[in-house]
């Protein structure tokens, strides 16, 4: 893998997580590989992916689709917060 894909898993895992924003279809493909990636590596940490779920979204403007699934800035910042106090409490 790239040098620069290594120093971002590497400084990922000195803050105990990382989180993903891949599109629709990739978001499970994208998440494998980097979990694959990190296992390869000897890193263990949680991984928390985030993208669009695999059914119907209603027809809105997209600052409302995000929202709706959580991909908005409100909805990120909350999963890292999440993930944070998962860190912390093991």
């Amino acid at each position: 893998m790239a040098g620069k894909h290594r120093v971002g898993a590497l400084s990922a895992h000195r803050q105990g997580g990382t989180a993903q924003m891949p599109d629709a279809m990739l978001e499970d493909l994208l998440r494998g590989a980097v979990v694959e990636y990190l296992a390869s590596e000897g890193i263990v940490m949680p991984v928390q992916g985030l993208g669009i779920p695999d059914e119907f979204i209603v027809q809105d403007k997209q600052a409302s689709q995000r929202a709706a699934c959580g991909l908005d800035a409100e909805g990120i910042a909350g999963k890292a917060v999440k993930m944070l106090e998962n860190v912390e409490k093991n």
